[in-house]
């Protein structure tokens, strides 16, 4: 859901310490694109905003806890590495990219 909202530009950070806002022509877009609204959203309509965490998870052969955070975001958890373990996510990764 982050990606998808990161993705579209669906809030605008805001700078040196001020509060992050909506971006509704990128909110009403999307809506209407890809979730068939009929009427777009306007400040006068939006009541309330529910921010919320969510926890993650990636299942290949093994399920993998999603990490959440600034910078570890959507990054699997790993306890040990080595170079195996290194070498087989490249494969993994490159052949899941070749077949798409």
């Amino acid at each position: 859901m982050e990606q998808e909202i990161n993705a579209n530009v669906l809030i605008n950070k805001g700078e040196n310490g001020s509060h992050d806002t909506l971006h509704l022509n990128n909110i009403n877009h999307y809506m209407k694109t890809y979730r068939a609204l009929k009427y777009p959203l306007t400040f006068d309509r939006l009541k309330e905003v529910y921010l919320f965490t969510t926890i993650s998870y990636f299942y290949d052969t093994e399920c993998h806890e999603l990490l959440s955070g600034p910078l570890q975001n959507g990054r699997r958890r790993i306890d040990r590495i080595d170079k195996e373990l290194i070498y087989g996510l490249i494969d993994q990764s490159s052949d899941y990219l070749k077949n798409r």
